[in-house]
């Protein structure tokens, strides 16, 4: 499995040294959302929206995500330079980490056999986040789940196929969707 970085245009780079000046830069990726109607549709990922980037560092011994939101690829993108939207820090910025130490770790019999991009996905509706191994070119995407409640059917350390991994969302989807209507009744 080779992981490889997209094309980091200068200006999120700017934006994200802006804000972590002084970091130990890790790796920067982009982020994707999907909505819960996306994932009951039967869409899939595709219907994933690149939202922004990502840039996970080292800044005084601490570990921090710095997002930068990314209108670029909108109809009317907000004219100037990207500003950093968030600043995390804490646990969820560890457990991204550590997953993508993860899967850089991974034996070469557990690896993928084609090209990834890390990318990160985002369910804002059910509270999960993955890490999203984008194939290149015919290869199947792949996720690890870091994010998410223990009592879904979910595991840490789990590479799914992004098929298998979509498939244990859909029902979750759908129940949090019923759950939103009936509130509106």
């Amino acid at each position: 499995m080779n992981l490889y970085e997209p094309p980091l245009p200068d200006t999120i780079r700017d934006a994200c040294q802006q804000g972590l000046s002084g970091a130990a830069t890790y790796r920067y990726q982009r982020i994707y959302v999907i909505g819960l109607s996306d994932l009951t549709d039967g869409l899939g990922i595709g219907q994933a929206k690149h939202v922004g980037w990502q840039c996970l560092a080292k800044y005084k011994d601490e570990l921090v995500a710095l997002e930068v939101a990314d209108r670029s690829d909108r109809p009317h993108p907000a004219p100037g330079a990207p500003k950093s939207a968030s600043l995390g820090r804490g646990p969820t910025v560890k457990k991204a980490w550590e997953a993508a130490e993860y899967v850089k770790s991974l034996p070469p019999e557990e690896r993928p056999p084609s090209q990834f991009e890390l990318r990160t996905l985002r369910i804002p509706g059910l509270l999960i986040e993955a890490l999203w191994l984008k194939a290149d070119r015919g290869g199947r995407d792949r996720a690890l789940p870091f994010l998410f409640y223990p009592q879904e059917d979910l595991q840490s350390k789990r590479l799914y196929t992004m098929e298998e991994f979509l498939s244990k969302l859909r029902p979750l989807a759908a129940k949090r969707l019923k759950r939103d209507e009936s509130l509106n009744d």
